[in-house]
């Protein structure tokens, strides 16, 4: 091949199958189910994130993601030219190649391949289930995408300063931590990242949603600040888990939205998703929406194998001490009470907009500002100072007598056994810890929590002290507290600063959100809960090749034949699943089992004994005590899915010890064919009746797309 300046240098290479070994999102994990139809696409996001690099574009199907074309170079472009005319230079290239990939494959489906090229794109087509003349389908179909290969180290360089914070969160969330990986995709963790429309942050929240979790005002805006923005993803993932009740739907619905993604489920009759990736037609469920799982799942296998991939990774953890201003005040008066420059006040607040960082603006009350860790107790009492009302000697004489009060009560109370409190609005960790009479070293020690602070409301937090006691004397607060409500009562005075606060969440915008929730649960409830779970009556001896299924509601005019195609399975299967003795007793609205090739939530999981609710727990909190997960809880105890938790009643739990995940080990069989010659006045409709399939599977399966178009004594594959 001769060489041309603007062609492919030197990397077309044919066909690229994306085989990357797979890792794991987590051990066993039930959370996050592994459809073996999207192991194809997880391998090539995983490609993308880690082997393919920035200045390579890789040509793909847009259907078919482990049929990779060609992987394009343009190297020498970033090398010689100027910024403003890589990207020029780069979108002619790009253009120049898909042209050239199109014709090919146009050949190709006219039977007219020549090139060792093109016959390794007829062998790559012929592995994925079609003949030549499919390639006339694909040539519309191709898609580039540019690797981040280059760019993955320094996202994890980030990600790691993050990673144990955002941890913290999603744990006092309850939601699983494997959703920190989620920023690889969406951000590559830059809080600074900027979408084209309008997304930002670290989440790339868009504004509107950001304003239902955060705040978003002239002064600062909160989808910046990466602590702040990692609580407000929690929550949002939460509530979507708690509507449609799996993680890859919820994980979805952070791309396509709440409403989208519940409507995909009652369009297409089932919650299992690799179902809806691959056959929900919505009108916007376009390729992002549709891979936004697998990129989810190749980003936490990248995330997990990131100091194998970059070698060791040691950086500073982002852990800010936190303040709540209760008056308004400058930029430079808040860094000087800090300590610090009003550069390096500004690198750790990124939420803080220019105005303020510029002095146009007081940063304003009701702020929560970070501050360098360790520096918060220093700082209270340095910004109590900028105060008017010299109430500074009050603060600290607060202070003096909670610290000593706490010193007193702790040693009366070391000898005693753990108790429980639950967190209150308003309540800190330092507030918890001087009422107990103990330190917040302790709580966090007693909690799990490393070295964060947070605490949320309805929290259940283990304490000193013996069990069922009262507490040794009425509420104490710490020493920063004190400080705190100087700082407020002093604020009372300066009248200029009081509406500078951002207020509350626009209570309309929730009121909308509350209620597009509840529309998406009232659509999700009509579809059977997907729970891929096997029998869940004890047995005597384990079945080896456990049946594992879903549950698919049947749709208008859908017929057995239809439905087994959609789940890669038979009519037979599907009868014997059902007790169905004749496929004409299908019936619209009827739910049926279907096998599945997903991830097992539970299979053979003998019953424990029973678990008596108490105050403050969870689901997630049972669950995690007992070694299970919340969707065997609810599997085995269909009731709380209407009257929830309540305290004194008992729950089923698995019995310790029994296997109570077990992984889908469904046989990676190829789909066979039949060789049907089209005779003379035969239709598509006719031909899948004879066969049992529909049309269809009939016209993916021979790239036809007009049925019209079938000719007498035209040769067709036939799907058996």
């Amino acid at each position: 091949m001769s060489r041309r300046v603007g062609v492919v240098a030197a990397v077309a290479v044919g066909i690229l199958l994306s085989g990357s070994v797979a890792g794991a999102v987590s051990a066993g994990s039930t959370h996050f189910p592994r459809y073996k139809e999207l192991e194809p696409n997880v391998a090539f996001w995983r490609d993308s994130f880690t082997k393919w690099t920035s200045k390579q574009i890789v040509f793909h199907d847009v259907e078919h993601l482990d049929l990779v074309y060609s992987v394009l170079s343009v190297d020498d472009l970033v090398t010689a030219l100027p910024l403003k005319q890589q990207e020029d230079a780069i979108r002619a290239r790009r253009k120049a190649e898909g042209e050239r990939l199109e014709a090919m494959l146009e050949r190709i489906g006219a039977g007219q391949s020549r090139t060792e090229e093109e016959h390794r794109i007829v062998r790559a087509i012929a592995r994925i289930g079609h003949e030549p003349e499919y390639a006339s389908t694909l040539a519309a179909q191709i898609r580039s995408q540019r690797g981040l290969g280059d760019k993955f180290c320094g996202a994890m360089e980030r990600a790691y300063a993050y990673l144990p914070m955002m941890r913290q969160i999603m744990r006092s969330q309850q939601v699983p931590e494997e959703l920190v990986a989620l920023p690889l995709v969406e951000s590559g963790y830059q809080i600074g990242a900027d979408s084209s429309v309008g997304a930002a942050g670290i989440w790339q929240f868009m504004p509107a949603t950001g304003r239902l979790y955060l705040d978003v005002n002239d002064a600062y805006d909160d989808r910046r600040d990466p602590l702040r923005a990692t609580e407000a993803a929690a929550r949002m993932l939460r509530k979507s888990y708690d509507t449609l009740g799996s993680w890859p739907l919820a994980i979805t619905s952070y791309n396509h939205g709440l409403g989208g993604v519940a409507n995909a489920v009652k369009t297409m009759g089932t919650t299992h998703f690799g179902v809806i990736a691959r056959h929900y037609k919505g009108k916007t469920f376009g390729f992002a929406s549709r891979n936004f799982y697998a990129e989810f799942l190749a980003a936490s296998d990248s995330v997990t194998r990131a100091e194998e991939i970059c070698g060791p990774i040691r950086v500073e953890p982002y852990r800010p001490d936190e303040f709540t201003l209760e008056a308004s005040a400058s930029l430079r008066d808040l860094a000087k009470a800090a300590g610090i420059s009003v550069d390096e006040l500004e690198t750790i607040n990124p939420a803080l907009r220019d105005s303020v960082v510029r002095g146009t603006r007081r940063v304003p009350a009701g702020y929560r500002l970070n501050l360098p860790s360790g520096s918060e107790d220093r700082f209270a009492l340095a910004y109590a100072k900028t105060g008017r009302s010299g109430n500074v000697v009050v603060a600290q004489a607060s202070a003096a007598r909670a610290t000593a009060s706490a010193s007193e009560r702790s040693i009366a109370s070391a000898a005693s056994g753990p108790r429980r409190h639950k967190v209150a609005r308003g309540q800190t960790l330092s507030q918890i810890a001087s009422h107990y009479g103990t330190s917040v070293a302790t709580l966090q020690k007693m909690n799990s929590m490393g070295r964060s602070k947070m605490v949320r409301i309805g929290q259940v937090l283990e304490v000193p002290g013996a069990a069922g006691s009262a507490p040794a004397q009425p509420m104490v607060v710490a020493s920063s507290t004190a400080l705190k409500a100087a700082v407020k009562a002093a604020a009372e005075v300066d009248t200029g600063a009081a509406g500078a606060g951002s207020g509350g969440k626009p209570s309309a915008a929730v009121q909308a959100a509350e209620a597009a929730a509840d529309a998406a649960k009232t659509a999700v409830a009509a579809v059977p809960a997907a729970a891929v779970v096997a029998s869940t009556e004890p047995t005597a001896k384990a079945e080896p090749d456990a049946v594992l299924t879903t549950t698919h509601k049947v749709g208008r005019g859908q017929t057995l034949t239809q439905i087994a195609s959609m789940y890669k399975t038979s009519v037979d299967e599907l009868k014997a699943l059902n007790g169905i003795s004749d496929s004409r007793e299908l019936r619209y609205g009827q739910s049926i089992k279907v096998r599945t090739s997903g991830t097992a939530i539970a299979a053979s999981a003998p019953v424990g004994a029973g678990y008596k609710v108490r105050t403050g727990d969870t689901l997630w909190s049972i669950a995690q005590a007992q070694g299970t997960s919340v969707e065997t809880l609810k599997r085995m105890n269909p009731s709380l899915a209407g009257s929830g938790l309540k305290a004194g009643t008992s729950v089923r739990v698995p019995a310790r010890g029994s296997a109570v995940v077990a992984a889908a080990a469904a046989a990676n069989t190829k789909a066979t064919f039949a060789s049907h010659r089209v005779q003379p006045g035969q239709s598509l409709s006719g031909i899948a009746q004879k066969y049992g399939t529909s049309v269809d599977e009939i016209k993916r399966v021979n790239g036809i797309r007009d049925s019209r178009k079938v000719q007498a004594g035209q040769t067709l594959r036939v799907p058996l």
